[in-house]
């Protein structure tokens, strides 16, 4: 069923298609290729049992379950791992898994699309828990701290698209009318600063703004908007019935 839906798509983003104890990922990441074309995939990598023992967060018993298929050609990855974690979520090595893509050219000059997929910190009750929600908004700050890095190494040009499986509810609180989930907003606002700092443009929540729930960050640095406005596809946000709506 995934495989058939993600053919219309030229960029796929996976969360919980992990690597570790199967050969489940390497099958779907080759029939992804063989089937649909996906040319080109980044994916985090498998922990070593022995060295996660002597790393920053501790014993791993999985990896982080992130892929990224593509169309275009992946000329750059890297991956962080999050520090910390919590339950069941602390034995998996989750984190930030970033692509370069390769899009296209823009009057001779290569045209990128940056890519940041993540899982953060799950809870395991109705409602946000103390521990469990704390771990999340430090896992959005190391984020937004990768995002900064990644800028300040690669210089980057071209959209930033940072997308993933945040476990956070981006719906207003019905027993709070009109007040917006604390966790969201510490991510809303964590991002806005990032960028702001960044001086690299504005920052909109594309899933939020289509559907009023749900959580795609795009962002369109102010030195390539008027370049990119014109492009055909730059995010796709899945619609009602399969349709989408492009940005």
């Amino acid at each position: 069923m995934v495989e058939e839906t993600i053919a219309d798509f030229d960029i796929v983003c996976l969360q919980e298609l992990f690597g570790s104890y199967t050969s489940r990922r390497e099958k779907f990441i080759a029939n992804a290729k063989r089937l649909h074309k996906f040319e080109y995939h980044s994916k985090c990598p498998i922990p070593s049992l022995i060295c996660s023992c002597f790393t920053a967060g501790g014993f791993k018993v999985i990896d982080g379950g992130l892929v990224t298929l593509s169309k275009h050609n992946i000329v750059e990855e890297k991956f962080v791992a999050f520090t910390r974690g919590c339950e069941s979520d602390k034995l998996a090595k989750k984190g930030v898994l970033y692509s370069k893509v390769l899009v296209g050219q823009e009057s001779g000059t290569p045209a990128f699309l940056n890519v940041f997929s993540t899982h953060t910190q799950a809870s395991y009750t109705f409602t946000a828990d103390d521990a469990s929600s704390q771990v999340k908004k430090s896992q959005v700050d190391e984020l937004c701290s990768f995002v900064s890095s990644v800028f300040d190494e690669k210089k980057l040009s071209g959209p930033v698209i940072i997308t993933g499986d945040f476990n956070i509810n981006t719906l207003v609180n019905e027993g709070h009318d009109g007040v917006v989930q604390s966790e969201y907003q510490h991510l809303t606002s964590s991002l806005e600063k990032t960028f702001g700092e960044l001086k690299a443009g504005a920052v909109t929540d594309v899933f939020f703004e289509a559907y009023g729930g749900g959580t795609c960050f795009y962002h369109m640095p102010v030195r390539v908007a008027e370049e990119w406005a014109n492009r055909s596809t730059v995010c796709h946000v899945p619609r009602k019935r399969g349709r989408a709506r492009r940005y």
